[in-house]
């Protein structure tokens, strides 16, 4: 008798307990959509992050586009950044700290982005008052690549290229979201935010039990992934076909983890990534694993930024400064 009553407890406990665990589970995916949606509501943030990137087996960029050019130094490397940002208007500024994997070199760039131009100083090219300055997210053959040399941008050509460009990010983290199973959230607890209030923690895992179905959501959402990118002008035509006709060949593997932190009003206040994956023709114990850490944080949400930077007085176009060198390299 005593043994049947064990049992009968543990057949009810067991489905009570999965019932729960399937239920904070689905909780904390609705928690993470709820931060991501929100984020269209951040109007005005200072920002910090860092990220430590190991992708050499990555497809090169486009060497004759400053997205490209900075994607092919970027890809093995440790970046750290600081900066504010708002989205009305559109205006950000930071500065962006980038060493070789190595430790041999070191390089801090100064970045504005207003008026639809990035600007940015580049040590040992710029004098100490130059910028180089190009358009971003804006064919060349578009109205405001028209546009005269006192940098007046018609609003009509304008404003889609910067919205699309501000909710990058956010377009990004939902794709991230969308392919993750309820299944592989977890709520991690409370934390401390910088500025002492609470908030709550969810990170979706990857493990060994999960790393395929994983994969099997990212190859869904890779075409979505590779249009943002190419849409807002960060990867080209040719580079985003390249990415997906080697994408099959990369592969997710344990451990992983995405982690989210999310204030009491439901803002997203931390990103916390951290991913590993085999190349094309590797395995787990060879040297195309590629890595991929990277962390952003948000503070004073929706208050008004603190911008430092003024607008450069002096700048040079590095259009024309690639343009000139791939002539030169012509002849």
């Amino acid at each position: 008798m005593f043994k049947a009553l064990i049992s009968l407890s543990i057949a009810i406990a067991i489905p009570a307990v999965l019932i729960s665990g399937c239920s904070e589970r689905k909780a904390a995916k609705a928690a993470v959509k709820v931060a991501l949606q929100k984020q269209t509501e951040m109007n005005a943030f200072a920002f910090a992050g860092q990220a430590d990137l190991h992708l050499d087996g990555l497809p090169a960029g486009d060497s004759s586009t400053v997205p490209g050019q900075l994607f092919s130094f970027l890809k093995d490397s440790k970046l750290e950044w600081k900066g504010a940002a708002s989205l009305n208007p559109v205006r950000w500024e930071s500065d962006l700290k980038a060493a070789s994997r190595s430790g041999s070199a070191e390089l801090t760039v100064p970045l504005l982005f207003q008026d639809n131009k990035l600007f940015f100083h580049m040590p040992l090219l710029n004098p100490d008052n130059e910028y180089f300055v190009t358009r971003l997210g804006l064919p060349p053959d578009s109205p405001a690549s028209a546009a005269d040399k006192t940098g007046t941008v018609p609003k009509a050509a304008a404003s889609p290229a910067l919205e699309h460009l501000s909710r990058l990010s956010s377009d990004l983290s939902k794709l991230l979201q969308e392919g993750a199973d309820e299944a592989w959230f977890e709520h991690d607890g409370e934390v401390k935010l910088t500025d002492g209030s609470a908030a709550r923690s969810y990170t979706a895992s990857v493990t060994r039990m999960n790393a395929g179905a994983w994969n099997k959501k990212v190859q869904e959402k890779l075409p979505r992934f590779l249009e943002a990118l190419k849409s807002n002008g960060l990867i080209s035509e040719a580079q985003a076909a390249e990415f997906g006709r080697s994408a099959n060949s990369f592969k997710l593997s344990a451990p992983g983890k995405w982690t989210v932190i999310v204030d009491k009003e439901g803002f997203l206040r931390k990103l916390d990534m951290e991913f590993k994956f085999t190349g094309p023709g590797g395995n787990k114990s060879s040297a195309s694993v590629q890595t991929f850490s990277f962390q952003q944080s948000f503070d004073a949400v929706n208050q008004t930024p603190e911008f430092r930077k003024p607008l450069p007085r002096q700048t040079k176009s590095i259009d024309e400064v690639l343009k000139s060198l791939g002539s030169a390299g012509k002849q």
